[in-house]
């Protein structure tokens, strides 16, 4: 009976390895930091404890390798998702109106992203390593070339205002004013039982109007020729 090729010593270092960040950022998003265990880690993995230490120096490193790992997927997605939103070059003049709703649409996206469990798990880590110093190192290295891509692709999807100063921490505020609501509406449950009762329509209007007066205050306003200035 024919069998398929034999795995190489490689491939198999490569899927278990595969296997235990997966299992890593499941076992957060359903026990929890607290309840995510090397044991439980290695249940959802199906692989020993052994196994894990052969991959990772310590649980902090696994931690932070899972999110190194699931970043970069999910910001391809959002990518994904805003890519009808991208102006077809060349960039078109700068129309106030259209620029706030495109961003609109934008922040509603990354809003989408960060309510997903994984990212939402992800967070959880952020919020565990306040007390946990090896794993705030750790995420310390993974969270600087993932905010810089975002950046990017926030210039790729606004290309009218990538020019104008301070258009990188116009970014990083309204990347940071979502991730900080959706730590606190994660964290809050409401009278019924669920979880992140605050309704994020207001906030994300209010961060848009926010966010796009600071993209266009910077912006120079067209000259006037001196003829039509004086009609």
């Amino acid at each position: 009976m024919a069998t398929g090729a034999r795995r190489t010593q490689a491939e198999r270092r490569a899927e278990t390895r595969q296997a235990l960040l997966d299992a890593t950022i499941d076992a957060v998003v359903v026990e929890g930091y607290a309840g995510a265990t090397v044991a439980v880690i290695c249940s959802h993995a199906g692989c020993s404890q052994g196994a894990l230490f052969n991959h990772f120096t310590s649980k902090a490193d696994l931690l932070g390798a899972a999110v190194e790992y699931v970043f970069p997927v999910l910001i391809d997605e959002f990518a994904l998702a805003a890519a009808p939103l991208v102006p077809v070059a060349p960039a078109p003049p700068i129309t106030p109106d259209a620029l706030t709703a495109r961003l609109r649409r934008v922040l509603g996206l990354l809003w989408e992203a960060y309510t997903q469990p994984r990212l939402q798990a992800a967070l959880e880590l952020y919020m565990a390593a306040r007390t946990d110093r090896e794993l705030g190192v750790r995420l310390a290295a993974v969270d600087g070339p993932h905010r810089e891509r975002l950046t990017a692709l926030a210039a790729v999807v606004f290309p009218e205002v990538t020019g104008v100063p301070g258009f990188a921490t116009t970014v990083d505020v309204a990347i940071d004013a979502i991730q900080g609501f959706a730590v606190a509406n994660a964290a809050l449950t409401t009278e019924d039982g669920r979880r992140g009762g605050r309704d994020p329509e207001p906030f994300l209007d209010q961060l848009t109007a926010i966010v796009a007066a600071s993209m266009l205050a910077n912006v120079p306003t067209p000259s006037v020729p001196a003829k039509e200035a004086t009609r």
